[in-house]
């Protein structure tokens, strides 16, 4: 049984839909794009070497290769940070503002990233629960009390994810409304322009659990409210890094996680951001050249982070680490839109 259970886990394929608010049959091109979450040309070139990145690739099959474990992987360019989540006409029209031009500071561009990092993370969630459940239907099927073992451990993933995709669900109406109308002036965010291409690019949306110093933001045991939730990218753009925090609405966790990563303390900036960026974010990926020359002892450091999750990660992770990854980044200007 346990050759057909792998065949489960490894024939999965991904689903392809269109998040766009105005998807529809009739809307939609037939095709559906690898759409990617961080530009291939204005992004991950910068961390490339061969055409290829390091990530640790959050799959089921990587988990049961290397024994629940997430190791480390080169990925290509061209694979790298992208979903099956928009038809080919809306991924070209909706992005067009930044994917065509440069990035700026504006609510709508802010607004227009939020939104495709929202659609990343909801399209994760999507397909790992059903992916468990597939799991869950094949053990029924062959096995019922492995199957009652299974879903026991199960179950309280599976709410959680139910849980967390009904208050996604909630923030991307909410996100439907700025586009289909043309307002983002809800939309608040910090826009962190560095000197150099930071080591690491990452998209994604989470609800923060812990500041800096330890405190409590969100707890992901029960339901949280939609503004809760931050979208955090690191990109290259022009000619130089940035660090891109959003959120929807008026939000003072937001504002304090984020001004908690600013505190000016022995130029840490770009460690607490690093650290982060492993303790929170699958959608991570990491410069060829920076990788090889990291140390095991760091690697490994890394790897444990990766392997965090609510409910097991150190309230303290940001400081109680006190490794020096990353050399400091100097930071050109900080643009506010809540100021």
């Amino acid at each position: 049984m346990e050759k057909q259970l792998k065949s489960v886990l490894f024939g999965h394929r991904p689903k392809k839909t269109c998040y766009h608010p105005h998807a529809s049959k009739e809307n939609c091109s037939n095709k559906i794009s690898k759409a990617h979450t961080i530009q291939r040309n204005g992004g991950l070139s910068h961390l490339q070497i061969g055409g290829e990145v390091i990530q640790f690739e959050p799959s089921f099959h990587s988990i049961f290769t290397n024994k629940g474990k997430l190791e480390p992987k080169p990925v290509g360019v061209k694979k790298a940070s992208t979903f099956l989540g928009f038809c080919s006409y809306h991924d070209s029209k909706l992005f067009e503002p930044f994917e065509s031009h440069d990035f700026k500071d504006t609510r709508e561009h802010v607004g227009l990233l939020t939104f495709r990092s929202l659609c990343k993370e909801i399209y994760e969630k999507e397909d790992k629960k059903l992916l468990h459940e597939k799991v869950l239907t094949f053990l029924k099927a062959n096995d019922n009390n492995k199957y009652v073992e299974i879903s026991l451990s199960l179950n309280p993933y599976l709410a959680g994810i139910d849980m967390a995709l009904s208050e996604t669900y909630d923030l991307k109406k909410k996100l439907d409304t700025c586009i289909l109308e043309n307002n983002f002036d809800e939309i608040n965010f910090t826009s962190i322009h560095t000197n150099v291409f930071t080591e690491i690019m990452l998209s994604g949306a989470v609800a923060p659990e812990f500041d800096l110093h330890g405190n409590r933001l969100n707890n992901l045991e029960f339901p949280l409210n939609i503004n809760d939730y931050i979208a955090v990218n690191i990109f290259a753009s022009e000619n130089e890094g940035r660090i891109l925090f959003s959120w929807y609405g008026k939000n003072i966790k937001n504002e304090q996680f984020v001004n908690s990563l600013m505190e000016p303390q022995n130029n840490e900036f770009s460690n607490r951001v690093f650290k982060m960026a492993f303790e929170y974010f699958e959608n991570t990926f990491i410069s060829q050249k920076f990788w090889n020359l990291l140390s095991m002892g760091k690697k490994k450091k890394i790897q444990k982070k990766v392997m965090s999750f609510p409910g097991n990660r150190d309230a303290y992770c940001f400081t109680s680490d006190n490794t020096k990854y990353v050399k400091p980044w100097k930071i050109n200007k900080v643009i506010e839109s809540y100021h």
